[in-house]
């Protein structure tokens, strides 16, 4: 078994405790990898993975393929957090400089 169907059995095996209404053979779940493969192994480990995750979270039901790729779609689709330098790493003129910024911003957009 490749490494991309490994990862996705360990994930369907861990599924099947999490959605026990979804009992499935030892058969069924190696045709639903194989399935999951040709559909979900072109996501990287670490995506397909937040993507279960993400999806996980918000299904009541048993996962499919779309479920994990809408939730991947949202994953890559989502800008990064901006990180602000907090105030106290700044000295007294680059914080002066960031408040007179923010305050031309507001004033341009009328807030």
């Amino acid at each position: 078994m490749n490494p991309k169907a490994k990862t996705i059995a360990q994930q369907l095996k861990r599924l099947a405790v999490y959605y026990p209404q979804n009992r499935r053979t030892r058969a069924e779940l190696a045709l639903l990898t194989e399935m999951w493969v040709e559909d979900l192994g072109h996501l990287t480990g670490d995506a397909f993975l937040a993507a279960i995750r993400l999806a996980r979270s918000r299904s009541e039901w048993f996962l499919t393929p779309k479920n994990i790729l809408d939730a991947h779609q949202e994953i890559v689709n989502k800008p990064k957090e901006f990180k602000q330098i907090p105030e106290e790493a700044l000295t007294k003129d680059q914080a002066g400089a960031r408040k007179d910024w923010v305050k031309k911003l507001r004033e341009s957009k009328g807030v």
